[in-house]
């Protein structure tokens, strides 16, 4: 079991929940996974702290919205509610990215429109708006 989750952390970065998921789909006693996942965590294999700030700068770099985030980790059995309130901190600028890179030339109403479906509240949509000008 040990190998199996090391070969796992050394394709990629892991959450402790993907990594117990995976362990279990295997077939792995559950009190046995763990107690591998705090042995892990004690020696500094696993880190979800560290898992959930590269995520953060993911979700920035593709322009995901809290909503959406939330909902990929919610597939993945992740909760992570800092993470979700980092994003909702930073609404703003996450909304400056997309419209610059997805929305150029679309009329104001149909990025409203298209940025609400994504998730993002109506005050952090309007903020934007009154300061971008558009």
């Amino acid at each position: 079991m040990k190998s199996e989750a090391l070969k796992k952390l050394s394709q990629r970065q892991l959450h402790s929940a993907e990594l117990k998921s995976f362990l279990i789909k295997k077939g792995h006693d559950c009190s046995e996974v763990e107690a591998l996942i705090e042995e892990f965590i004690a020696k500094g294999y696993l880190s979800d702290e560290e898992w959930e700030e590269g995520y953060f700068r993911q979700a920035l770099r593709k322009g995901l919205s809290p909503l959406e985030v939330k909902g990929k980790l919610m597939q993945k059995g992740i909760e992570a509610q800092r993470l979700i309130e980092r994003l909702k901190n930073r609404e703003e600028e996450l909304i400056e990215n997309i419209v610059r890179r997805r929305y150029k030339t679309k009329e104001p109403d149909q990025i409203r429109a298209a940025l609400a479906r994504k998730g993002f509240s109506y005050d952090s949509i309007s903020k934007f708006f009154i300061a971008s000008e558009l």
